[in-house]
């Protein structure tokens, strides 16, 4: 009898070590990893789709219809004045407020960043070069595409393994 009682023990305490082995990699290691590939491929495809519109820019048009071109001023208008209206100054001095100003100034950026690459395709819709630079990097695409189902697949994973 206790023989049954410490081998079914032995069993708990192997599955539930194991589940909380693939829990804690499915939410430290492996998504993050996953995370940082699918952000690289992005970086990797804005530049490339940069180096493209440079590439071609003498060939550049301004999209058709005037409702067109001011609907795409309007949207890079309301881009640039919310970054405009997040870089305000402070006035404060000392060497502890600059380190603190410092580390704003540095979280301001990244976050005028992200949100530049969110509009950056509206934006983009709006420069007649953006088609065939991103039929150029098709490939790209498809692969962040791949990524992110993989991603997503992942993480249903880990919730069904946690759960």
């Amino acid at each position: 009898m206790n023989g049954i009682v410490l081998t079914v023990l032995l069993v708990v305490s192997l599955a539930s070590s194991a589940l909380a082995d693939n829990t804690e990699s499915c939410q430290n290691y492996q998504i993050h990893e996953i995370h940082e590939e699918l952000t690289g491929l992005h970086l990797r495809k804005t530049e490339q789709i940069k180096d493209c519109v440079k590439e071609d820019l003498e060939n550049a048009v301004v999209v058709g219809s005037p409702e067109s071109n001011k609907k795409c001023r309007r949207i890079f208008e309301k881009v640039i004045q919310n970054i405009a209206r997040s870089n305000k100054k402070s006035k404060k001095g000392g060497k502890k407020q600059r380190k603190i100003t410092q580390k704003k100034l540095e979280t301001r950026c990244r976050k005028d960043r992200r949100t530049l690459h969110k509009k950056c395709s509206k934006i983009g819709a709006c420069c007649s070069l953006m088609e065939p630079c991103r039929e150029k990097h098709a490939s790209l695409t498809e692969q962040i595409i791949q990524l992110k189902s993989k991603l997503k697949q992942h993480r249903v994973q880990c919730r069904s393994a946690a759960n």
